[in-house]
C-alpha cells in the first residue's frame, strides 16, 4: 500500500478522533492530579477524597470494557464511542460546576499548561473546560467519520480466529 493511499482511508477521521479521546483521557487524570488541593478545598475534603476520585475514572474505565465490548457488538462501535465522548464532556465541564464531592465523583504540553494555571493563580476550572472544549470538537469529528461495517464477508469471517468457548463475563 502507498503511503499516499494509507493517508486517505475511509476511516482515518475515526481513528483520529478516538486517539485524540486517549488522548484526553489522560488530560483528566493529569488535570485532577495536579488540581488536587483546589479540588480538596472546593469540595471540603482532603486530597484522599481526591484521590478516590481519580481512582473512581481508572475503575470505571476498567468496568467499562469489561461492558462496552459487547454493548459495541450489538449497537454498533460508532454510538458506543460517541456514548463515550459524551460521558467525558459530561466529566470536564461538570467537575468544575459540581458543588461537592459525591457529585464530582459521578462526573507533555497539557502538563505545562495546568501547571502554568497553578503558579499564576488562574482558576483551576479552565484546566478542565478546555479538555471539555476539545472533546466537544472530538464529537464532531466522530460524527463525520465513516466506521467499518459490524457486517463481516463470511468468506473472511471463516479465516478470523474463532473462539471455543463463552467468554465468562464476570472473571
Amino acid at each position: 500500500m502507498s503511503q499516499n493511499k494509507a493517508f486517505n482511508a475511509p476511516f482515518l477521521l475515526a481513528v483520529v478522533g478516538i486517539y485524540l479521546s486517549y488522548f484526553l483521557h489522560g488530560v483528566s487524570v493529569i488535570t485532577l492530579a495536579q488540581n488536587m488541593t483546589s479540588l480538596a478545598e472546593k469540595f471540603g475534603t482532603d486530597n484522599a477524597g481526591i484521590a478516590y476520585l481519580i481512582s473512581g475514572i481508572g475503575l470505571g474505565r476498567l468496568v467499562s470494557i469489561l461492558f462496552f465490548g459487547v454493548i459495541s457488538d450489538k449497537f454498533g462501535r460508532r454510538s458506543v464511542i460517541l456514548l463515550g465522548v459524551s460521558l467525558y464532556i459530561l466529566f470536564f465541564f461538570g467537575i468544575p460546576a459540581s458543588p461537592n464531592l459525591v457529585v464530582a465523583f459521578g462526573q507533555m504540553l497539557y502538563p505545562m499548561l495546568v501547571s502554568y494555571l497553578l503558579l499564576s493563580h488562574i482558576w483551576y476550572g479552565y484546566a478542565m473546560i478546555i479538555p471539555g472544549v476539545l472533546f466537544v470538537l472530538v464529537s464532531l469529528l466522530l460524527l463525520k467519520s465513516k466506521f467499518p461495517s459490524q457486517l463481516v464477508d463470511a468468506t473472511i469471517a471463516k479465516e478470523l480466529p474463532q473462539m471455543n468457548s463463552k467468554p465468562l463475563a464476570w472473571l
